[in-house]
């Protein structure tokens, strides 16, 4: 429905002033071109948001219900990556996932071809018993 741009009164389809403020410009005339300013229109009941309906108890209660029971499975994903993470911080920290000999620093299992101390000392014994 269309309202009238001066005094914002329902209006007929293709008008834009309502029969009363037509009536009252007629007594008024103004040349073609002539800037005009029209009027804020006052607010309106139908344009007015419309007052939230207030729940009733047991609307509130089952609100109240699903907040919890969100809550609840907020807390319980929260706990669960908090224990992951201590759990790979254990890990880490017990070094659990690393092998318990490592080679000094700059040699690696490929290219390493010096034989292992337990070799050396093995050697050195066969070679005093003979």
């Amino acid at each position: 429905m269309n309202c009238c741009l001066k005094c914002g009164r329902p209006t007929g389809e293709n008008q834009v002033f309502c029969e009363v403020c037509l009536k009252e410009m007629e007594r008024y005339p103004v040349k073609p071109g002539t800037p005009v300013v029209l009027p804020v229109r006052p607010a309106r009941e139908a344009e007015r948001r419309p007052e939230k309906r207030k729940a009733t108890p047991a609307e509130e209660i089952a609100r109240l219900r699903r907040q919890r029971q969100s809550l609840w499975i907020t807390v319980a994903v929260l706990a669960a990556a908090l224990c992951l993470c201590v759990g790979l911080l254990l890990f880490h920290w017990l070094n659990l996932g690393t092998p318990e000999e490592t080679l000094p620093p700059g040699r690696d299992y490929i290219t390493d071809s010096t034989p292992a101390p337990q070799e050396i000392v093995s050697r050195e014994t066969s070679r005093s018993a003979d």
